[in-house]
Formats: structure tokens, C-alpha cells, sequence
């Protein structure tokens, strides 16, 4: 099984202003505190970014949206084009205001993880966009997308499943808001003091 890895940032962002992975967290930016818990769990990693969005500084591979209207799946098809020419069994996706991921995310999802069934991370809540995807889905997507394009109907076509996730409480914490910033800030205060 061979497990690439994308950060999905190609919404809006309107309810915080800019480009939202780019923000000032801890020290540097919302996307290397992303980066720095996602990148050590795949063999290879991409940030997706909606195809009208302004050049962005990141010394990585970038993957622009070719769909529009069809929300994050726009930028999952995009990525699984691009893991299926780097030979990937799995596309694991993470969205890029979720500074609190689990170290373990990944191989606690592959763990339950089938071909061409898709898996993703619940505990009390589901969270559709940090999964698994097998690259063999990439056509019956783009056949999909206008008909199916919230996650939770794309995962029904494939069968998808939820696999509760060990993970700490504020782990899929995510950041939509000035004042959610504020919270991920003082938990990340939190976390560094007690590490020490």
C-alpha cells in the first residue's frame, strides 16, 4: 500500500479573510503546523489550491483545482490525478485549518482502509476531508461530481466508511474564524508547555 498525501485548501475562506492556510500560527504559518503533523505519515505530499487563487510562497508541489462548483471534491480529483501518476494505492486528504492532527492519522485510517473503498476519520463528529481515497476511484469521481459533490454522498459512492479515530480532544479542531485562531493559539501554548 503506497499512501501519498494532500492538503486541500481551496475554499473561501470568507468567515476569516486571506488565504487561510497562509495565516500566522505559532510562530510561522497555519499550513507548515498542517504540513509538520500530515507530511511524516505519507510517502509524498501536495498542497491543492483553488485554480483562481493568487501565486501563493510554498516550496512544494501545488495542484490548482480543474472543477469548479463542486466545492473540496474539485480539488480531491485534482490531487487523485496527481497520486495516481505517482503509482499511489491511496490519496490520504487533510484540510489545511486542522493544526492538531494526529500523528497516527493515516495508519489509524489504512489500518481499515480496502480497494476502491474509501475511509475517513470520525469520533463525535465525521470528518469527511481527512481520508483516505483509493486511486482507483479517480474516474468514477469525475463521472460523480456534479451529481455527488458533498463528501458525504462522494463517500456513500464509494462505499465509504467511518473508522473512529484515537485521537486527543481538540485534535480535528479547525480554524474558521479570527477567534477560532485565538483558541488554536492558546492550545498550542498549552501543548508546548507541557511537552517541556
Amino acid at each position: 500500500m503506497r499512501i501519498v498525501g494532500a492538503v486541500i485548501a481551496g475554499g473561501n475562506a470568507s468567515r476569516i479573510g486571506g488565504e487561510k492556510a497562509f495565516l500566522s500560527f505559532s510562530g510561522s504559518t497555519l499550513i507548515d503546523a498542517v504540513i509538520k503533523r500530515f507530511a511524516p505519515q505519507v510517502e509524498d505530499l501536495a498542497l491543492n489550491l483553488r485554480a483562481d487563487r493568487h501565486p501563493v510562497e510554498y516550496h512544494g508541489t501545488v495542484l490548482r483545482d480543474d472543477e469548479h462548483g463542486i466545492g473540496p471534491l474539485a480539488g480531491i480529483i485534482a490531487c487523485l490525478a496527481w497520486a495516481t501518476d505517482r503509482g499511489a494505492t491511496f490519496l490520504a486528504t487533510v484540510p489545511c485549518d486542522t493544526p492538531f492532527l494526529p500523528a497516527d492519522l493515516v495508519c489509524q485510517l489504512a489500518r481499515a482502509a480496502k480497494p476502491d473503498q474509501s475511509v475517513y476519520a470520525g469520533n463525535e463528529r465525521h470528518h469527511y476531508l481527512c481520508a483516505l481515497w483509493p486511486t482507483s476511484a479517480l474516474e468514477k469521481l469525475r463521472v460523480q461530481a456534479r451529481a455527488h459533490h458533498r463528501l458525504s454522498d462522494v463517500h456513500s459512492v464509494l462505499g465509504g466508511r467511518c473508522v473512529a479515530v484515537k485521537s486527543a480532544p481538540h485534535a480535528f479542531f479547525n480554524i474558521n474564524s479570527r477567534e477560532d485562531l485565538r483558541i488554536a493559539e492558546s492550545i498550542f501554548s498549552k501543548e508546548c508547555a507541557r511537552d517541556e
